[in-house]
């Protein structure tokens, strides 16, 4: 059994309606899931700097608390439920679909080219992956000006695809 812990920052109006109801898949850059910074110095930094973005993307403005919230959470799972897809192996196979199918690194491109590898990995092994680590692309710079990039590279991020695997372990209010 694996244990993860990770971050989510969203407004206190999600926050609340996540603590009585649980998490709802969402679609993302590597499919549909629930998206956590993995715990480090950062996860923190990271889950407020996403928060600010979409605030200004004004993702939040029907949200009665607009205010940053940060949600950290414990998530379980087999060994065989998890795919790192930062594994050099699983790159390998990437980059060869990749030029098999003649696509070029584009963020729309990359996404549907997870999508596709993750589902036929999948259906080839007859396994449904419930947690996929991630790397993000990069964290957007406005509101992550201070994350040493050039140091530690980008960060890690969690896709819980089966919400029964997380566990809310505290809800953060940020002023």
């Amino acid at each position: 059994m694996l244990t993860l812990k990770g971050s989510h920052g969203t407004t206190v109006t999600r926050s609340q309606t996540i603590f009585k109801e649980g998490f709802r898949i969402n679609s993302g850059r590597y499919g549909k899931g629930v998206y956590f910074w993995r715990e480090s110095n950062y996860s923190k930094y990271l889950a407020i700097a996403w928060w600010n973005f979409y605030f200004h993307q004004r993702e939040y403005s029907e949200d009665n608390n607009q205010s940053c919230s940060i949600i950290y959470v414990e998530i379980q799972t087999n060994k065989d439920d998890y795919l790192n897809t930062d594994d050099f192996e699983f790159k390998e196979f990437l980059i060869k679909l990749a030029k098999q199918k003649g696509i070029e690194p584009s963020k729309a491109r990359v996404a549907a080219l997870y999508g596709y590898f993750i589902t036929l990995l999948e259906k080839t092994l007859e396994v449904k992956y419930k947690v996929l680590e991630v790397r993000v692309v990069t964290p957007p710079k406005k509101f992550c000006e201070d994350y040493p990039l050039a140091l530690i590279g980008v960060p890690h991020c969690y896709v819980v695809r089966d919400t029964n695997c997380i566990t809310i372990i505290n809800i953060e209010e940020n002023q």
